[in-house]
């Protein structure tokens, strides 16, 4: 993954996909390998294809901040502010309930 990490670092993403889509088939149930490819998805302006990957993430694990937040993102970059806002509003809820009260 180090190998990954530093082709999205330099902004090769294409390595970086094939990369990653190659260890999903060898790891499909790894999220972190998922989590980076949506994050390569996203990098690349493949929208659609992030928001996916970020829900398949969070239906197995609804806990992963980090897959909140890029679904988030890049559902503000689609231009859905509503529901970028409430998956924000969802990510408080959850990490500090005494902060929405």
């Amino acid at each position: 993954l180090h190998f990954v990490i530093a082709n999205m670092l330099s902004k090769n993403y294409g390595k970086s996909q094939k990369v990653l889509e190659h260890l999903q088939f060898f790891y499909p149930r790894d999220i972190d390998i998922d989590f980076l490819l949506a994050e390569v998805y996203r990098s690349m302006g493949r929208l659609k294809r992030a928001e996916k990957k970020y829900r398949e993430i969070l239906a197995l694990q609804p806990d992963y901040l980090s897959a909140s937040v890029g679904l988030a993102i890049t559902l503000r970059q689609f231009g859905k502010l509503k529901k970028s806002d409430q998956v924000l509003k969802d990510i408080l809820a959850y990490s500090s309930p005494a902060l929405m009260e």
